[in-house]
């Protein structure tokens, strides 16, 4: 019966383009259960199937074309039954063009196939129920764009010989390419791997699976999401990595700009080519919670040893941020504490502006203290004939905070070059608060000094 099934799928596959559409979705829509197409149902068909129906609602077949239908499903053993396997094309061979564009397909299982010649899923194809591609060969271009797999879709070893077009792509339950190979272009732009009908007992536990993926040409993955779905119905199921290239192979320019990844992504032993651009990536939206620490410390410092290799400082760097901010997780009171300092006072040794801006609060707050605190020692009746002596209080305390924040130059010491400012503020210091205030500030300013100048070295250095 499962051949009499497969010859109906493909006689209704080879009608002409005008029909195929219209009677492959018209079909479903007249013999689907009651229940199945009851869609779309807001668990998305997982883990119950329900399918919904295509764009303007299921065709409306006359009666002719369903004594049309018929007659064809007498040739080929009586009617696919619509339960369990729905459509099984496995190990088939597609010597002619293959159009799936606009069609309704329900656990469809093209595992093994081979499509000698172009292969589109165009035109919102949709998949319902787990998709089966897996060591498929398709010797032509595949064009992709725009389809929908509402359940997980298998690509584990599939060989595309020509380009492969997934742009505009939603992968709704994510999607696994492990060991697949790309001898030409591979995209991606714009598509989105999703947690939505993510099933928690898919194994291993990846959202985007491109392990052990060979990518000798171009591989394009522009705006791509990685997971962060908003709209996800089970959380609970979320997979522990987004996105996981481990032991894949990038041998061409690779593009990963905008993309948005939901969780830290795995690059594992990668290999990846030096024209790798994973520029305007909002990467806070990877830090989230729900992901292992331990795991993202890993993760964050093998990319950072990556981009080392590959003379990328800037990304080196951006990722030893992400590692930084993921070790606090795992780390007791006191280094994080310290590790939360290290990130708000220089954005761990990266942000010229915020360490510059410590710095100067550091010596300019002291010289305000210092000249409140002498200001009202005044000896002088007249306010007018004050101000003199309150711009000279005002000097020297800006001098003594400075020289205290650096000590270490001895500016304010005896035969120092701001020695009259110190002891104008001895001789005013009403509140005793200049040696105390003074030691504090010795201890901070070389610190922050230090955090100053490394951050213009990282972000300035020329290797």
């Amino acid at each position: 019966m499962a051949n009499a099934h497969t010859d109906f799928w493909l006689a209704l596959l080879n009608l002409g383009d005008d029909r195929r559409t219209r009677l492959w979705n018209g079909y479903l829509g007249w013999k689907l259960p009651r229940k199945v197409r009851r869609g779309p149902d807001p668990r998305g068909g997982w883990p119950q199937l329900t399918v919904g129906p295509p764009k303007g609602g299921w065709p409306k077949l006359t009666v002719g074309e369903q004594e049309e239908l018929g007659t064809l499903a007498e040739q080929y053993g009586g009617h696919p039954e619509l339960t369990g396997e729905y459509m099984n094309l496995a190990g088939k061979q597609f010597q002619d063009e293959v159009d799936l564009s606009g069609l309704i397909l329900i656990h469809a299982d093209f595992s093994g196939a081979w499509f000698k010649k172009r292969v589109t899923f165009s035109n919102e194809t949709q998949f319902y129920g787990q998709a089966l591609f897996s060591n498929a060969k398709f010797w032509q271009d595949l064009q992709a764009s725009k389809a929908r797999f509402h359940a997980n879709v298998l690509f584990s070893g599939s060989l595309f010989d020509h380009g492969a077009a997934f742009d505009g792509t939603e992968f709704m339950g994510g999607a696994s390419f492990n060991g697949a190979e790309f001898k030409l272009n591979a995209w991606f732009t714009d598509s989105k791997f999703e947690e939505r009908y993510f099933s928690g007992g898919i194994v291993p536990g990846i959202l985007a699976d491109f392990r052990n993926a060979q990518f000798p040409d171009g591989a394009f993955f522009h705006k791509v999401v990685f997971g962060n779905d908003e709209k996800a119905y089970f959380r609970r199921s979320w997979p522990p990595r987004r996105a996981d290239f481990t032991d894949a192979n990038f041998g061409a320019a690779t593009s990963f700009r905008g993309a948005v990844f939901g969780g830290a992504p795995a690059f594992f032993a990668t290999t990846l080519h030096e024209d790798t651009d994973f520029g305007k990536i909002d990467w806070s939206k990877a830090e989230t919670t729900n992901i292992s620490a331990d795991y993202a410390v890993r993760a964050w410092e093998r990319l950072e040893l990556m981009m080392s290799r590959l003379e990328k400082p800037l990304d080196r760097h951006k990722f030893f941020r992400l590692k930084m901010r993921a070790r606090r997780r795992t780390e007791s009171l006191v280094l994080r504490s310290l590790n939360w300092l290290f990130e708000k006072t220089s954005d761990y040794g990266w942000g010229v502006g915020r360490a510059f801006t410590c710095w100067l609060a550091n010596w300019l707050l002291a010289s305000s203290l210092l000249f409140a605190n002498s200001s009202v020692l005044s000896t002088k009746s007249d306010a007018a004939a004050a101000v003199p002596e309150q711009w000279h209080l005002a000097l020297a305390a800006l001098g003594t905070g400075f020289s205290n924040a650096h000590a270490f130059l001895f500016l304010a010491a005896d035969g120092g070059y701001l020695e009259a400012h110190r002891q104008l503020l001895e001789e005013h210091d009403s509140h005793g608060i200049l040696v105390p205030l003074g030691t504090i500030e010795a201890v901070l300013g070389p610190i922050l000094l230090f955090f100053l100048l490394l951050t213009l070295r990282n972000r300035f250095r020329l290797a």
